[in-house]
C-alpha cells in the first residue's frame, strides 16, 4: 500500500495525541490470539485444505499483514477471524 499524501505526511495532524503514552506491545495482553486455525473445504468430493494450522498473536500497536499468492487462503483466514 502507499499513502497518497506521502509528501505531506509529516505536516498532517496526528490521529492520536502525542501526550498519550504508548503501551509497549510486549507488555500488553493480545487483542487477537488464534492458535491452530484450520479450514477444509470439499472440492469434487475430495478435501481441500485452505488454511492449515495458523497461529497468530497480535498486541496493541502491532499490525498484521497477510501476503501470499492468489488462492493461498488469505481471504479464508480473514473470514474465519470475523466469523463469516
Amino acid at each position: 500500500s502507499r499513502c497518497h499524501y506521502h509528501d505531506k505526511a509529516q505536516t498532517l495532524p496526528r490521529a492520536t495525541p502525542a501526550e498519550i503514552p504508548a503501551v509497549a506491545p510486549k507488555q500488553a495482553p493480545p487483542v487477537l490470539q488464534v492458535e491452530g486455525l484450520n479450514k477444509t473445504y470439499a472440492s469434487h468430493g475430495r478435501p481441500l485444505r485452505a488454511v492449515k494450522d495458523v497461529s497468530v498473536s497480535l498486541r496493541p500497536g502491532e499490525t498484521l499483514g497477510l501476503v501470499g499468492e492468489s488462492g493461498s487462503g488469505k481471504t479464508t483466514f480473514a473470514r474465519l477471524l470475523l466469523g463469516l
